[in-house]
């Protein structure tokens, strides 16, 4: 590694130490921060997104970037990360330190206002919140610029060159196939979900948990989740769960699901499960 391509890696890295600050206070915002610590919070995240942007868009940094996009003894990979980081520079460049701390204050505070107005079922709580940020995300599509669509500057942050008419294109392909396969399948006989209220489902799922337990799952290991738009309800499970014994070993869920299987077989639960998996791709394949 060149003495500048190590210069370039160290004022990355320290860039990415602010932005990675940025998300471990956003996660406590949404999960551990108490509710009076919005607007100080807001205002942290903002001051971090300015000393970011500012690290971002130095004149050093630009020069540095156009000198190793010159040199032709970099490798594949570091060629590479300096031309993705060259053209973030760039796109950086259009933003001023002033409007990427009010836009990021903006973020924060709209957040808190929607989790009010969600809890509360109130809109008029988030409303003033959403219209500032969208003329906050307008302003934004004006300084990074666009040839067709406002939405194509958005695009453009995390698909370079997609553009608006192309997705329009695509979703209206995909509507076309999807809508009627899906009444397809909502014209099929339905499978029997009769075991949901009978018990059986409850005494499955102890059974399942407390042989998650056997296993020797804890879930005070777990960390708690935060509220999402998309997902009101999350599962104490996702991809896997840590359990004690050599230091830490991870269970994946599947295999917690294949062993409790493997140990009811035979059930009526097993069965019904079974039933149901073996309908659903019958429908989904008619």
């Amino acid at each position: 590694m060149n003495d500048l391509y190590n210069e370039y890696v160290i004022r990355l890295q320290k860039i990415a130490d602010i932005n990675y600050s940025s998300a471990v206070l956003q996660w406590d915002q949404e999960v551990y921060m108490p509710v009076k610590g919005a607007g100080y919070r807001a205002q942290q995240l903002a001051t971090l997104a300015g000393i970011s942007h500012e690290l971002s868009t130095e004149k050093e940094l630009g020069a540095l970037l156009e000198e190793l996009h010159a040199d032709k003894s970099l490798g594949i990979k570091e060629t590479a990360n300096v031309l993705e980081s060259l053209r973030v520079y760039k796109q950086n460049k259009k933003y001023t330190t002033d409007f990427v701390i009010e836009l990021n204050k903006t973020v924060s505070e709209s957040f808190v206002a929607w989790q009010e107005a969600k809890a509360k079922n109130d809109y008029s709580i988030f409303k003033p919140k959403l219209q500032k940020l969208i003329e906050l995300k307008r302003k934004e599509c004006e300084l990074l610029g666009y040839e067709e669509h406002p939405y194509d500057a958005m695009l453009n942050l995390y698909e370079p060159g997609l553009k608006t008419s192309f997705l329009t294109q695509l979703f209206a392909d995909v509507r076309e196939k999807l809508v009627p396969y899906v009444k397809n399948i909502l014209n099929k006989p339905q499978p029997v979900n009769k075991f949901l209220f009978t018990g059986k489902l409850k005494t499955g799922l102890l059974l399942f948990f407390e042989h998650f337990l056997e296993a020797g799952g804890s879930f005070s290991q777990r960390r708690p989740v935060s509220v999402s738009a998309f997902a009101p309800r999350r599962n104490v499970i996702a991809n896997g769960v840590s359990v004690p014994g050599d230091g830490q070993r991870h269970i994946g869920l599947k295999q917690i699901v294949g062993k409790f299987f493997a140990k009811f077989a035979n059930s009526d639960l097993h069965r019904t499960f079974c039933s149901m998996r073996t309908h659903v791709y019958a429908i989904s394949h008619s």
